[in-house]
Formats: structure tokens, C-alpha cells, sequence
């Protein structure tokens, strides 16, 4: 019978009908909604850290100041920091897991920094910090403001992984840790609104050419 319908049909060849552009839209937005519902990664960030987001985001954008570079300390020394404040406090953390976290979020950074964590006012500055970076690791150059914007893009990030539901677990488990090592060294990592710089005019009118 389906060779018989074959039969028939030969020579009456149909063009395809293109999908129109609503269509397209709504398949676009079904694959996507079907995808953020198979992986769905939430890391809380506590209202310490919100409130300093804030604060970071008032002093760039509304007030036009920057975040003096090199920060001390900077992105490799908190990470340290943490790898022996995990050993002090004798925390329920493998030391290879540790290791592997900490370098995951160095990875993370380095390859998100200039495309997903800075404001387009920061442009020609980080231009200048990669010049200037003999090592070329940003991470000694950078600081809790900007590893900060990192953990807000985190939990995008990590849901196009394809990371095992109880692997992620653990691996939330370890940065919230991380945030809460933030929070209880605030005062330390990260600036005062005071301690924001103000730009030049040769750097406003470099603003202009991005």
C-alpha cells in the first residue's frame, strides 16, 4: 500500500513550507524552556553580598568610577585564603575536591571576565590590565568585585555542563561554603564606595571609540 501511494504522488513534487517567523520564535522558546527545565542550578546569594553588588554597580555605572587595578587582595590570594581557611577550620572538604573547585573557578573567570563580567565602562581599563598582565593571569589582577559578578553568572553557566545532578550538588555545596568565606572577609576583600578612582579625560574619550 505505501508503495502504491509512492506511486501516486511521484511527480507531484511539493516545496516545503518554511516555518514563518512566529513559529520560528515559538520553537526557539519551547527548546529553551525544555532545556532550562531538565537543568535547573540555584546558588543563593546572601543579601551581604547583593547589597555590596549593589554598591559596586552604583559606583561604576551611576557614578563613573572604576576599580583600582591590580586589587589587593586579588582573585589568586582569596582562593588561597580559602584553601587554608578550609584546613584551619578543619572543614568537611577533600583537598583534592578543594583544589579542583578552586581552579574551577579560576577557569571560569579567566574565560568569562572579558566577555560576561564587565560593565562597557570598564572596557579600555581591562584593555590596559591584559597589556599590562606580564603572567597573563587576570585572576592576580582582579579582585572580589568582579569574582563576585562571576557567581551571579555561575548557575547559568554551569547549567550548559554537562555536569551529573549529584556532582552538582556537591560542587553547590562547596560554593556556597565559598560565598560564606566572602561574607565573613568583607571587610577585607572588598572596597569602600571611597575607595572607588575617578577616570581621566583621556579614558572618557577612549569610552567613546568602544
Amino acid at each position: 500500500m505505501l508503495v502504491k501511494k509512492r506511486k501516486e504522488e511521484k511527480g507531484k513534487k511539493k516545496t516545503p513550507k518554511a516555518p514563518d517567523a512566529e513559529t520560528r520564535k515559538q520553537l526557539a522558546v519551547e527548546t529553551e524552556e525544555e532545556y532550562n527545565e531538565k537543568i535547573e542550578v540555584k546558588l543563593k546569594i546572601s543579601n551581604d553580598l547583593k547589597a555590596l553588588l549593589v554598591q559596586d554597580w552604583q559606583e561604576v555605572i551611576a557614578n563613573q568610577k572604576l576599580v583600582p587595578l591590580p586589587r589587593t587582595p586579588n582573585i589568586t590570594k582569596i582562593l588561597e585564603g580559602f584553601n587554608k581557611h578550609g584546613k584551619k577550620k578543619k572543614l568537611a572538604i577533600d583537598d583534592d575536591v578543594v583544589q579542583e573547585l578552586l581552579a574551577g573557578i579560576k577557569t571560569y573567570f579567566e574565560h568569562s571576565l572579558g566577555t560576561l563580567l564587565l560593565y562597557d565602562f570598564e572596557r579600555p581599563q581591562y584593555e590596559d590590565s591584559v597589556k599590562d598582565c606580564t603572567n597573563g593571569d587576570v585572576c592576580d589582577v582582579y579582585g572580589a568585585e568582579h569574582l563576585l559578578r562571576l557567581f551571579v553568572k555561575l548557575p547559568h553557566l554551569l547549567a550548559h555542563t554537562d555536569i551529573k545532578n549529584d556532582s552538582l550538588e556537591i560542587l553547590l555545596s562547596h560554593l556556597k561554603a565559598f560565598l560564606a568565606y566572602l561574607v565573613a572577609n568583607s571587610a577585607t576583600f572588598f572596597m569602600r564606595p571611597d575607595e572607588y578612582e575617578e577616570v581621566t579625560e583621556d579614558y572618557q574619550a577612549r569610552l567613546g571609540k568602544h
